[in-house]
C-alpha cells in the first residue's frame, strides 16, 4: 500500500507541472494555427506580408495619373473657366449641360479612384487593401461600360446609364451570392462587349471620307480599345513576362490605352 501511494503522489506531481494545451511552447518554425490563417488570408488577398511591391505601386501611380489626366481634358471646356479652381456653379453647369462628358469622366473616375488605393496597397499599406478591392471591383463592372455608354446616349440625360449602373451591379452582386466562380467571366463578356463597340465606331470614324478631325478620332478610338484588349487578353496580371511583373505592364498598358481613348472622346463628344 506504501509503495502504490508513492507511485500515485508521483505520478500526480509530474502531471501537475507538465503545461497545458493553452501554455504549450510554439517554435518559431511551427507558428499557432491562428498566425498561419492570418497569412492565408494576407496572401489571398495579394499582398505579401510586410513586403513592399513598389514597381506595382509606381505602375499604379502612372495608371491614376492617365485617369486624372482623361478627366481633366473632358471637364476643362466646363470648368477652369476663371480660376485654377472649381467653382459650385461650373461643376452645376458641367454636370447638367453635358451628360455624355460626364458619364465618360465617372468612367475614368472609378479607375483613377482604384488605382489610387492601388499605390498605398502596394506601398505596404494594408489600409488600403480593403478599399482597393472594393473599387477595383467597381471599375471592372462599371468602368469601361461607362466610356462606351457616352458615345452610345450622345443625347440623352443620364437615365440610361443609371439602367444599366444597376442592372451591372445588382448581376454583380447576386454572382458573389451564388456562383462567385462567374464573376470574372461575367466582367469579361461586359467588357468585352464594351470594348467592341468602341471599336466598332472607332473603325467607322477611321474608315470615313477623307482625313478629319473625325477619322483621327476614329484611329486613337480602335487604337485605345484594342489596348485595353490586349492588356486583358495578353498581358494579364497574375505572374511575370519577360522578367517583369505582368500586373505592371497591365497598368502602363491601361494607362496608354486611356490617353487614346480620352483623345477620341474629347473630339467625339
Amino acid at each position: 500500500k506504501t509503495r502504490v501511494v508513492k507511485m500515485s503522489q508521483r505520478t500526480a506531481a509530474v502531471g501537475s507541472s507538465s503545461p497545458s494545451t493553452k501554455q504549450r511552447y510554439y517554435p518559431s518554425s511551427t507558428p499557432p494555427r491562428t498566425t498561419r490563417n492570418t497569412h492565408n488570408r494576407e496572401h489571398a488577398a495579394g499582398v505579401a506580408p510586410g513586403v513592399a511591391q513598389f514597381s506595382t505601386s509606381f505602375s499604379d501611380a502612372v495608371l491614376a495619373v492617365s485617369c486624372f489626366y482623361a478627366i481633366y481634358t473632358l471637364s476643362d471646356p466646363y470648368l477652369h473657366t476663371t480660376t485654377p479652381f472649381v467653382s459650385r456653379n461650373e461643376l452645376a453647369n458641367f454636370i447638367s449641360r453635358d451628360p455624355p462628358r460626364v458619364i465618360a469622366c465617372l468612367g475614368f473616375l472609378l479607375m483613377g479612384i482604384a488605382a489610387s488605393f492601388g499605390i498605398g496597397r502596394f506601398a505596404g499599406s494594408r489600409m488600403c487593401v480593403g478599399p482597393h478591392n472594393l473599387f477595383t471591383a467597381i471599375a471592372k463592372v462599371l468602368g469601361v461600360p461607362y466610356l462606351a455608354l457616352s458615345l452610345y446616349d450622345r443625347g440623352s440625360d443620364y437615365g440610361l446609364a443609371i439602367k444599366v449602373s444597376v442592372a451591372l451591379l445588382l448581376v454583380y452582386v447576386v454572382l458573389a451570392y451564388t456562383v462567385s466562380a462567374l464573376q470574372e467571366l461575367y466582367i469579361t463578356i461586359g467588357n468585352g462587349v464594351s470594348l467592341g463597340y468602341l471599336g466598332y465606331l472607332g473603325y467607322l470614324y477611321f474608315t470615313g471620307t477623307g482625313i478629319t478631325l473625325q477619322s483621327t478620332a476614329g484611329l486613337l478610338l480602335l487604337w485605345g480599345s484594342v489596348t485595353y484588349m490586349g492588356a486583358g487578353v495578353v498581358v494579364g496580371s497574375r505572374g511575370k513576362l519577360a522578367g517583369l511583373q505582368r500586373v505592371d505592364l497591365f497598368h502602363y498598358a491601361l494607362a496608354i490605352a486611356n490617353v487614346c481613348l480620352v483623345g477620341a472622346l474629347d473630339t467625339l463628344l
